[in-house]
Formats: structure tokens, C-alpha cells, sequence
């Protein structure tokens, strides 16, 4: 196996093409050079300041519209969360500092930032509502019932519409429930006018050793997880698959 070459990066500020790297692999047919234009010398830099850029964009120009307010700080992260297979999560007062000041995390798996922008950034608005609903939310510090009606009235007052399938007709509330945007909604226009600044130079490199995971099936069969239906006059609970009509004999009403 021949060892890997790597050039150092020579005179940025002329933005003069930068050999990043010149690698030859020991796997057939897969020969390749990568070269970067311009000031690559600290992609982690670039690739989270387009993730906190898009953060302060759709707080300035889409929750403080929606709301009056303006959502504080989160920490921000591109982790695979390979044990729960989706686009992202919000996690509650993941950090602290010595003084004890909390921040709450919101996480995009990396392997999706090569979906269509809109769906990226509408993964990242979703985990915002969450942080929405924990810190301003009428419901705010509560952890359970993660997505319930009142998170589904944030999304849509921000143009996204709850949904366990992604798709019009799904159930708006549980524990799996993904989105899809609403035509016209403050969301799709104010994306579609987006910097394209925003947009993570960066995507996850699926032919590196091999890898080819398939994260649309994956996350097809997560939403076919049960789910909780409950009966809204006894109260009754029964657990089944999405999309499911079932009734309460004894109310004859359906489960919610």
C-alpha cells in the first residue's frame, strides 16, 4: 500500500489552488486527487460557522418574526447518532459551564447534509422549535409527550406541518414524528430567498472504505416503530403502527 502524500498549503491569502490532499488507495479503480480553491486551512471552522450562520438566520429572520422573541444560545454539533437513526435531535441542558449555565444542544446527523437544502435546513428549524417549546414554550422544561400539540403549533406557525409518515395525513403527535413544509408557509419562502452561505461546505464522503449506508431505508423503518394511541374519553392505551384507525369499543371513538 502506498503511504498518503500530503502537500503543505502554500500562500492562502492569493487564494492560489491548495493541494489538500494526493492519496492513492489500495482498493481497484478508485484513484482519485482532491484540490480546494481558496482558504481551506481550517474546515472545521467553515463548516460550523455555515451551521451557526444558518441558526442566527432563521432566528433572526423566522422565530423572532413568529414569535416576538428570540431563541438563546444553543451548542451545535454533526455527530452520527448511529443508536436512533434520524436527521437530528434537541437535547435539553446537555452542557453547563463552572457557573452552572445550561445550554441545550442540537445535533445534525451528518450523513443528511447532502438532502436538498431546504430539507437540511428544515431538520435544523424542527430541532429549533423544540428549543422554542423547552424555553418559552407554554409547556417549557417539560421533557415528556416530545412531540405534542403545542410543538406542533410552533412548527406550523414557522411553516412546517407534523408528521409520523413526513407526508400529508400522518399523525401530528408522539414520539417519532418527522415534517414536511408547508406550501407557501414562512419557512419555504424564507428558505427558497436563503444565502447560500448557509449550505455546509462539507458532505460525508459515503466511498470512503466502502462505506455505503443506506440511512433512507434505516430511517423509513424508524418510523415504523409503534407508537401510543390513546382513547381521548376513557383514556385507554394501545400501542400499534403508524397511520393505524382504531376505536374504543366501549366510547365507540377513535384513538388519538
Amino acid at each position: 500500500m502506498k503511504t498518503q502524500n500530503f502537500s503543505p498549503v502554500t500562500d492562502l491569502q492569493k487564494n492560489e489552488i491548495c493541494i489538500v490532499r494526493n492519496k492513492t488507495r489500495a482498493v481497484e479503480t478508485l484513484k482519485y486527487d482532491a484540490e480546494i480553491i481558496g482558504d481551506f486551512s481550517k474546515p472545521t471552522l467553515l463548516q460550523f460557522k455555515a451551521l451557526q450562520d444558518a441558526y442566527d438566520f432563521y432566528n433572526k429572520e423566522l422565530f423572532y418574526p413568529a414569535f416576538g422573541q428570540l431563541l438563546s444560545p444553543v451548542m451545535l454539533s454533526l455527530n452520527d447518532n448511529y443508536k436512533r437513526v434520524s436527521y437530528g435531535y434537541y437535547a435539553f441542558d446537555k452542557y453547563k459551564d463552572e457557573e452552572d449555565n445550561l445550554l441545550s444542544l442540537i445535533n445534525l446527523t451528518p450523513e443528511y447534509l447532502n438532502r436538498p437544502f431546504i430539507e437540511v435546513m428544515g431538520t435544523l428549524v424542527h430541532e429549533m422549535c423544540h428549543h422554542y417549546q423547552y424555553t418559552l414554550g407554554v409547556k417549557k422544561r417539560k421533557r415528556a409527550a416530545y412531540h405534542d400539540k403545542e410543538f406542533a403549533e410552533i412548527m406550523e406557525r414557522v411553516g412546517l406541518i407534523c408528521s409520523t409518515t413526513g407526508e400529508p395525513g400522518g399523525r401530528q403527535t408522539g414520539r417519532r414524528v418527522s415534517h414536511y413544509v408547508l406550501n407557501g408557509g414562512a419557512f419555504e419562502k424564507l428558505t427558497l430567498d436563503a444565502p447560500e452561505s448557509l449550505k455546509t461546505p462539507f458532505t460525508i464522503n459515503k466511498n470512503l472504505f466502502g462505506r455505503d449506508r443506506n440511512f433512507s431505508d434505516e430511517h423509513s423503518k424508524n418510523l415504523k416503530l409503534k407508537i401510543k394511541y390513546e382513547c381521548p374519553n376513557c383514556k385507554n392505551k394501545v400501542w400499534g403502527k403508524p397511520n393505524l384507525q382504531i376505536n374504543c369499543v366501549p366510547c365507540d371513538t377513535i384513538l388519538k
